[in-house]
């Protein structure tokens, strides 16, 4: 029952605002409890529920929990998730910022960088390394999950889920960049720019018969191997604006959250 409550449904919904404004962000392994990613902490509500979905839980949404199996929001405490992946109740690492609603007036924009300014993201490798998670490259699991395409006034439609699907991703030597090849069936070829610490963005133009498309992708990799995003796109036509929301999820072959030399030492 424990298990069931960690990893909630996500959808695009209203929800309420999350206790902590910059939610833990957890990756956890059934039989070894839980440890901060190491951008715990360092990415707003706003953000995650750009790459994850809005949150849908009956209950206030606390924090991220990701496993094996993808990434959710979850109502449990950091303690709490931690037992109910067998943990002792105290999640592994630490997180990198802690605010509270008293401390936080306005939330921060946030990284917002376009492929020249990447540039200027100017910072000692040792800063960069310790709060940054760059990716592997190699090969990668896709699994598109269902979206949805709302046009309020007119209709609703879900967007089916995929099969799963194999995607390429080669990381640029300083990590600000990576090219995913099949990562989605619309955009056979992405290449994605850094824009916050373990963030990734990228607008991709499709071509239709009504015009160009642009769908926008926002990728979060809270582990080098494991990585959880959004695929949206606004498109206007005949006075109608439809919004396209599709989370998806991507996992290295090499997956291991709970890396022995890690717990070693």
């Amino acid at each position: 029952m424990m298990m069931l409550l960690v990893l909630v449904p996500v959808s695009a919904q209203d929800s309420d605002t999350p206790v902590d404004p910059y939610p833990s962000l957890l990756l956890c392994s059934d039989g070894q409890g839980c440890r901060h990613s190491p951008i715990s902490g360092e990415m707003s509500f706003e953000e995650l529920s750009i790459a994850l979905g809005e949150p849908e839980v009956d209950g206030v949404p606390r924090n991220v929990v990701c496993s094996e199996s993808g990434c959710s929001w979850s109502v449990l405490e950091d303690g709490e998730a931690d037992l109910a992946f067998g943990g002792d109740g105290e999640p592994d690492g630490s997180r990198t910022m802690t605010f509270d609603e008293d401390e936080v007036d306005t939330e921060p924009e946030g990284f917002d960088f376009t492929e020249d300014e990447v540039e200027g993201f100017d910072f000692t490798d040792e800063e960069f390394g310790a709060r940054h998670v760059t990716p592997l490259s190699g090969s990668w699991t896709t699994l598109h999950f269902a979206g949805t395409m709302d046009c309020p006034g007119a209709f609703s439609m879900e967007i089916p889920a995929s099969e799963a699907e194999t995607a390429t991703i080669q990381v640029s030597a300083d990590g600000y960049s990576f090219t995913a090849t099949d990562l989605d069936p619309e955009a056979p070829e992405v290449t994605m720019q850094i824009s916050g610490w373990g963030q990734y963005h990228a607008d991709f133009t499709v071509p239709t018969p009504e015009g160009d498309v642009v769908l926008n992708f926002d990728i979060v990799f809270p582990d080098p191997a494991l990585a959880f995003g959004m695929i949206s796109s606004d498109i206007e036509s005949q006075g109608i604006t439809c919004m396209i929301r599709r989370g998806f999820a991507v996992f290295h072959e090499s997956l291991d959250l709970f890396p022995e030399d890690e717990l070693t030492s």
